[in-house]
């Protein structure tokens, strides 16, 4: 399968269709074809209005159920089957068999990413010999085999979108929507435009005093509002920190595991090393697949600590000169293997004189966020070319970089929310990526924005010009 299209309804709103168009994942190493499939997903919140809307549309009595047993009846409903020639195949689609791992998904992000007790429907895949998905036997659900990776993996990458658009729903129609501050909105309504406006029709020999009065109580509406930004900002960085740290030890302990056990392997049989016996061929045919182990969880989690330098509190003395072109290399070293191994090139150009001010540390952790995401999605596609361009121009104050890439184009129902914590498309994003990069920038005095009139997916980044 190379591409998935489908339609998404919201009952309750307008019903109407969304389409849905995705290119596949590329396969990864341990995956195989899996063959066509059809997928049909109920989606149904559980707060008492919507189980009563739901069950209104089923022209069920809710007041004689209640919404405790209405939820113990949505959990037995609960449940994704696999369809083969119309029948079911066991375990899958038992209201209590979580073959998605949606539950432990759910735990980073409660408040948008679906439960399992959340979704009703089926997978429905073709045969044997077409899906390479082979059936154990009874009630031992498929094999899992290269196929039946590359089908979970698919479904977990298409979940995020429908994710995604029920929660923009559920804020626009005022769904367990949290209470916002708007600073910026704020300090417009402190100019107090109607009541200035008003001050015209009085006679002018009064005027004087309550325009100096006006003023005067505008700038200490300003004042009040330039503490309340600067403590907002304070407690969106903890928040931000708070969610980096429990990917850290969520991500952290997903990478170390596999690199302990390889680990004790090469230490327990190191003394067949170099003998000459089956056990030593045995170790030095494993040795690469193990180092290779090591290699990229410590990549892995290289990228995971530099994410945390923008919001870590840390003290980094004064902002300085430094070369772009030292920031870029140092990127580009540290994401060498997972470019290469995605066949991913990237183009750039500029004069290695261009300097920038501020502190080096945040730019690097923007390059970072950023080519890590295009990798990702450059790798979903089979395009001959995947190819990240960075362009470079600048002005007296400023430095413009454009990092681009030909991968998927970003769905304009998303735009407004790329750099919003815990927005994200990836079947395993935490959504963090883009919000602390642009915050990386402005601590810097800069900022990230997506580039809206490029032909491909591009983000600017704003940093103040060095010396």
């Amino acid at each position: 399968m190379d591409h998935f299209k489908g339609v998404f309804q919201i009952q309750r709103g307008d019903n109407s269709e969304q389409i849905i168009e995705l290119p596949a994942l590329a396969i990864s190493d341990d995956e195989s074809n899996c063959g066509p499939v059809k997928i049909r997903l109920n989606v149904f919140d559980r707060e008492v209005e919507a189980v009563e809307n739901l069950f209104g549309r089923m022209r069920i009595d809710f007041s004689k159920i209640g919404i405790r047993k209405a939820r113990i009846i949505l959990t037995e409903m609960s449940g994704i089957s696999i369809l083969r020639n119309n029948f079911r195949i066991r375990p899958y689609g038992d209201p209590s068999y979580d073959w998605l791992n949606l539950q432990a998904k759910r735990v980073q992000d409660p408040s948008k990413r679906l439960g399992s007790d959340q979704l009703s429907g089926y997978v429905e895949i073709e045969d044997e010999l077409t899906s390479g998905m082979i059936e154990r036997s009874s009630r031992e659900g498929l094999e899992s085999n290269g196929s039946y990776r590359r089908l979970k993996s698919l479904i977990s990458s298409l979940l995020p979108h429908i994710e995604e658009r029920r929660h923009e729903f559920r804020e626009k129609a005022g769904i367990s929507r949290k209470p916002a501050t708007n600073v910026d909105k704020a300090r417009d309504a402190s100019k107090l435009k109607q009541v200035t406006k008003a001050l015209e029709k009085i006679p002018e020999e009064y005027r004087a005093k309550l325009v100096t009065a006006i003023e005067k109580d505008a700038t200490t509406i300003n004042v009040m509002l330039d503490e309340v930004d600067a403590y907002q900002k304070v407690l969106q960085s903890r928040a931000a920190l708070g969610l980096v740290v429990a990917e850290v030890i969520h991500e952290g302990r997903r990478r170390l595991d596999p690199m302990l056990t390889s680990i004790k392997t090469l230490k327990a049989d190191y003394k067949y090393a170099f003998e000459e016996s089956k056990i030593g061929q045995l170790y030095r045919d494993n040795f690469p697949a193990e180092i290779d182990t090591l290699l990229t969880g410590g990549t892995a989690l290289g990228r995971l600590f530099k994410r945390l330098d923008p919001i870590s509190g840390r003290r980094r003395g004064r902002p300085a000169n430094f070369k772009l072109s030292d920031v870029l290399s140092d990127t580009l070293s540290i994401m060498r293997h997972t470019l290469e191994s995605h066949s991913i090139a990237i183009q750039y150009n500029f004069p290695s004189t261009i300097k920038c001010y501020g502190y080096r540390e945040d730019l690097h952790a923007v390059f970072l966020n950023i080519i890590e995401n295009a990798t990702h999605w450059l790798s979903t596609t089979d395009d001959q070319e995947r190819l990240i361009y960075i362009g470079v121009t600048t002005n007296k104050a400023k430095v413009y970089i454009a990092i681009e890439n030909n991968g998927p184009e970003i769905d304009e129902a998303y735009q407004s929310r790329l750099f919003d914590a815990g927005f994200s498309l990836k079947s395993d994003g935490t959504g963090l990526g883009l919000a602390i990069a642009r915050e990386a920038c402005r601590a810097s005095k800069g900022d990230l924005r997506l580039d809206e009139s490029a032909i491909n997916t591009s983000f600017i980044i704003e940093f103040p010009l060095g010396k």
